[in-house]
């Protein structure tokens, strides 16, 4: 499980599960995801014609816009990959660089989705890119959380275990738990991969800890059930202290 919506992967990777739609859990439990939470969607909105419109016009568009992607990326609609390449221009019209970053984020979950990583590589590290120019921390920890799990689907192993450590940097440094909880899970995953098992446990017991302060069952759970599997591949290769 690798958490970045940024939805879900076969390893669930926690980046996935909290979407770039305010959850990650779209900009990815596949890596926390990000998605931007932004009122009540509606998909099936006009085609944007940017032009000559009042400010306040594109902003309420741009708005729409970004939920629809949101919406999009969760039901893996035919229209997703437009909708979303439509936020992102009317976002970067209005100026609104936070939602331009979700709209990024939920566009390369979108691709990830569709197994296409090097594209979502590239959106999740614009979004991030964004994000460090807002100084958003929360953001910048789920594209560094996405960023991994894309290089984890590319077989990027060390890559992806370099973007969950930015991740884990940067969380507990601005005391994001939830981000912590998630960055030391997907470093597991790595350690695991690789078979370290013995940092592997380390990460696990990590995350199950922050999971179990911030009660999040589901995440506490994950990393209890890897922790324990983690400890039972180690006593096998003889590594058990």
């Amino acid at each position: 499980m690798q958490s970045s919506s940024f939805k879900r992967s076969s390893q669930l990777t926690f980046s996935t599960r909290l979407p770039f739609v305010a959850s990650l859990r779209i900009f990815t439990l596949l890596g926390y995801l990000v998605v931007a939470a932004v009122g009540a969607t509606q998909v099936n909105a006009a085609p944007v014609n940017p032009t000559q419109q009042p400010t306040a016009t594109l902003q309420a568009q741009s708005t729409r816009r970004s939920e629809a992607c949101v919406e999009a990326v969760y039901q893996n609609q035919a229209q997703a990959i437009e909708t979303c390449q439509q936020a992102i221009t009317l976002t970067q019209l209005t100026g609104d660089q936070r939602l331009e970053a979700y709209s990024l984020g939920n566009l390369g979950t979108l691709q990830l989705q569709q197994h296409h990583y090097t594209e979502a590589l590239t959106l999740y590290s614009e979004a991030l890119q964004v994000a460090q120019s807002i100084a958003d921390p929360t953001l910048e920890v789920k594209a560094w959380i996405a960023i991994g799990t894309a290089h984890t689907h590319l077989d990027q192993l060390q890559a992806a275990q370099q973007a969950y450590q930015q991740a884990l940097t940067v969380a507990q440094a601005h005391q994001d738990q939830t981000g912590t909880a998630v960055a030391h899970y997907n470093l597991g995953l790595i350690e695991d991969q690789l078979g370290n098992y013995a940092a592997a446990i380390e990460s696990y017991r990590s995350a199950n800890q922050v999971a179990k302060a911030i009660d999040d069952v589901f995440l506490e759970v994950y990393a209890a059930n890897k922790l324990q599997l983690a400890y039972e591949k180690q006593i096998q290769i003889g590594q058990a202290p």
